[in-house]
């Protein structure tokens, strides 16, 4: 809800009852004659005793007992102390007591101010002059003019004001007035209403108007709706058992679970607070927003489970985001959650992830599409049970659809594990960026294989660690830079920069290549290292048919590979650990271990001029 919901509402109540204790002072008991044409003037005292006060019109008065009156055709008018009309009281009948100072009537009253801009109307009414009360008993109808209500809001916040004839009505069974503690009271089902834009219910309305210093006029203190209060304000709904308008704070507070609804967003809270002079809302304990229709969830900042599934499935059409807090302010483009923050994202009333922190910001384009989302403190996002990130403050983008995570971030998708300074996540190209400290933890299998060795003993949760100053991951590909380091069952290797094919279900090879100052060890399957440097090692593995290849190849100025068997120097040597052979192409240089009775054969089988 804006603040503007309240504003033609709490308008129409200052005006209209700033008129009733005037009225209530202007009506002193008199004399009354008995007789046709009954006229009676009061006036101002010095030194304005010419100008008239008030006039008593009766078409004919009636005594009835001692202080008992009838009068009929009643018009009272009274007038300004500069001259101009102010108020036009009319009723076809009236009974008065004048020792009593009591005027009653089960016939109609109308009250109008002079200019035609404000009315109030009943039938069966009662005045009491020693209290300043007046009662309505049936068919209260109250008819203010906007423009009478607007023109110095209008001209404080800017806007325009309404054209003339415009009516806001209040109508309610009954209208209590008590002037000496300034309380009105609509009962019996009050309704505020103003063509298709207002319409308000309530159980009852209650609005505080203590009379002021003599010649000040009294002032409003606070407007109360109470039991299964409803508003309806150019397409805002508002529901709560009790609304306060305060008209020194200029603030609304609706309790008494209270909630509101605009076009696709609604929420709820324990209080909600309206700030119409700063357009301000707020809603504190238990608070609530609701979004419908909106892709701004934290799934949209990750990659799908599985992309070639979801590519062909059609984008669901039921979707919303829920936001809980302990409180939250709303302002006509931005939305701040505080404290315990929840943000769900519902697909098909399931909830497909969600997201929580301790402070939430949300910018708007327009009533409803996220801008901008800032999440910080704690912050944690959850897809399931595949995917999750955590980190001190979390930034994302709708423009191009880019999470940014800082402070400490932490990642898991689909087995893989990240860290860094700067997590930045590209859902819509489906890829994450890892930058400054990075650390990769992968399914081993991902990159190499690991089936046979000694340290696998049949196992398949081993991963593989992978540490350098950033990274860039896809799902079928990893590229590192800075500082390389690889740590696997099977290898590890060092070097400056390094890319990794991953399988997909489409493609199961995987290859390695490192480059740049390149150390590597690689392990067989029973356990014996194979220690290497150069300038590039390229690692390839895949099945064809019924054969397995495992290929490492090392360039280098030169390259060398060490075994416990001995050296090899060349600019290019091929190991296939398939067939458990080394090759040498052009000139190279052998180093044999002394004494290994076994290496000879080996290895002048396994080299190629």
């Amino acid at each position: 809800m804006t603040p503007t919901a309240w504003f033609g509402l709490c308008g129409l109540l200052v005006l209209a009852f700033l008129l009733l204790p005037e009225l209530a002072a202007k009506a002193q008991p008199q004399a009354v004659g008995q007789g046709k044409g009954i006229t009676f003037a009061e006036y101002y005292p010095a030194p304005k005793e010419t100008q008239m006060k008030s006039l008593l019109k009766a078409g004919s008065g009636k005594a009835l007992g001692p202080d008992q009156y009838l009068l009929t055709d009643l018009v009272l008018t009274t007038f300004k102390i500069t001259g101009e009309g102010e108020i036009v009281i009319k009723a076809p009948e009236c009974l008065y007591n004048q020792r009593k100072g009591v005027a009653s009537s089960t016939g109609a009253l109308q009250l109008e101010s002079a200019e035609g801009k404000f009315s109030l109307e009943g039938e069966g009414f009662l005045w009491q002059q020693t209290n300043s009360s007046l009662f309505i008993s049936n068919r209260v109808q109250t008819l203010v003019a906007p423009e009478l209500l607007e023109s110095g809001n209008a001209a404080a916040s800017g806007q325009k004001t309404n054209a003339p004839g415009e009516g806001i009505h209040i109508n309610s069974d009954q209208f209590e007035y008590l002037g000496d503690n300034g309380l009105g009271v609509y009962r019996g089902h009050p309704w505020v209403s103003r063509s298709n834009e207002l319409s308000m219910t309530s159980g009852q309305l209650t609005f505080k108007l203590p009379a002021g210093a003599a010649g000040t006029p009294a002032a409003l203190e606070a407007i109360t709706a109470e039991h299964d209060v409803t508003n309806d304000y150019s397409g805002i709904h508002a529901t709560g058992d009790k609304a306060v308008y305060s008209a020194q704070t200029g603030l609304l507070r609706l309790t008494g679970h209270p909630a509101w609804q605009m076009e696709q967003r609604e929420g709820n809270g324990d209080e909600l607070i309206i700030d119409r002079t700063n357009k301000v809302f707020y809603a504190n304990g238990s608070a609530r927003l609701k979004m419908s229709g909106q892709h701004v969830g934290p799934s949209a900042f990750l990659p799908r489970t599985d992309a070639a599934v979801a590519a062909q499935q059609p984008a669901s059409t039921n979707q919303s985001v829920e936001v809980f807090s302990d409180n939250y302010v709303i302002r006509t483009n931005l939305a701040i959650f505080n404290q315990n923050v929840r943000m769900n994202e519902f697909k098909e009333e399931v909830v497909s992830s969600s997201m929580t922190c301790s402070l939430m910001t949300l910018t708007f384009i327009g009533t409803n599409q996220l801008e901008r989302l800032v999440a910080e403190t704690n912050v944690v996002i959850q897809q399931g049970i595949e995917q999750s990130f955590t980190g001190g403050k979390a930034v994302y983008t709708s423009a191009d659809g880019v999470l940014e995570i800082t402070q400490n971030p932490r990642g898991r998708s689909e087995g893989r594990e990240v860290k860094g300074d700067l997590l930045r996540i590209d859902s819509p190209h489906e890829e994450m960026f890892v930058q400054g400290n990075s650390a990769v933890k992968l399914p081993a299998k991902e990159i190499a294989e690991t089936a046979g060795t000694v340290s696998d003993a049949g196992a398949t949760n081993q991963y593989a660690d992978i540490f350098s100053d950033q990274c860039l991951l896809r799902r079928d590909s990893a590229q590192f830079s800075g500082g390389v380091y690889v740590s696997h069952p099977r290898m590890n290797i060092v070097s400056e920069t390094l890319t990794a094919q991953l399988p997909t279900p489409a493609n199961d090879a995987k290859r390695i290549l490192a480059e740049q100052k390149v150390v590597f060890d690689l392990r067989d399957e029973k356990g014996k290292a194979m220690h290497g440097t150069g300038d590039k090692v390229i690692y390839t593995y895949d099945v064809l048919g019924l054969r397995t290849n495992e290929i490492v190849t090392l360039d280098g100025v030169p390259a060398m590979v060490t075994t416990t068997n001995g050296v090899i120097r060349n600019a290019e040597i091929v190991m296939d650990r398939g067939n458990n052979k080394v090759y040498a192409r052009g000139k190279y240089s052998i180093k044999l271990k002394m004494g290994d009775t076994n290496a000879v054969p080996k290895l002048q089988g396994s080299i190629l001029k």
